[in-house]
């Protein structure tokens, strides 16, 4: 039996690292005395698998695991006492049977939004805000240099920015970035900041917060979360 789990992550559980948030949940299920079915073999581990990895100090209002169990389990109570064994930071918001064929996260999962709030040099108008992400989005090709075993290369990322807004509160700038989510190759919100102080918006060095809002999988103009996606395959 699988089960997908929804939930956040919050707080101190932000700097949980990817690897590390895989121990914290194994320990949970232990503790909360579910049936983790595990592999195989010499070494044998939990049969779990996350939706992508959040970069360290990001927060997330809906992250995804999809865990195996080896008999059927309450999946109600199964959020219950998951819930009360996982450590402050992490919430369960919901959770519901994988049935037989459903995709997997990685394979699933195409889009991401985030919320990013960047400390302002200078205080700026919502009109200033809007002609910068506007010429971001009238950009026909944003080239960033990213490194690999053979050093840099060069990757258009334009065409994984799908949308882009931005507003400013207080000292700061709130950007809302719709970008691509991909193992092919994922556009970062620090590439968009990086882009938008390029074209002029004063943001300072040291300190940017970025919260993910939503993972999807979207198709032409339909986009559906991975617990959306589960209710149209049963």
């Amino acid at each position: 039996m699988r089960v997908r789990f929804e939930f956040s992550k919050d707080k101190e559980a932000r700097y949980v690292s990817h690897l590390d948030m895989i121990r914290v949940f194994e320990r949970s299920l232990r503790r909360a005395g579910l049936p983790l079915s595990y592999s195989q073999g010499f070494n044998p581990h939990p049969k779990m698998a996350f939706s992508p990895a959040l970069a360290l100090g990001t927060s997330s209002e809906r992250e995804y695991v999809d865990i195996s169990f080896e008999t059927r389990v309450n999946i109600s109570e199964a959020k219950i006492k998951l819930q009360e064994s996982l450590p402050s930071g992490f919430n369960i918001r919901s959770c519901a049977v994988i049935p037989e064929g459903a995709q997997s996260l990685n394979a699933l999962i195409n889009r991401a939004v985030y919320t990013i709030k960047c400390l302002l040099a200078r205080e700026v108008s919502q009109a200033e805000l809007d002609a910068w992400c506007s010429a971001l989005m009238e950009m026909e090709k944003i080239l960033i240099k990213k490194k690999t075993k053979k050093g840099f290369r060069e990757r258009d990322i334009r065409r994984g920015i799908f949308s882009l807004n931005c507003k400013p509160v207080n000292d700061y700038a709130l950007i809302n970035a719709d970008l691509l989510l991909s193992s092919e190759g994922s556009v970062r919100p620090e590439d968009v900041v990086e882009v938008l102080v390029s074209l002029g918006m004063p943001v300072e060095s040291g300190y940017m917060e970025v919260r993910r809002t939503g993972l999807y999988r979207c198709q032409g103009e339909t986009c559906l979360n991975p617990m959306q996606v589960l209710s149209q395959v049963c």
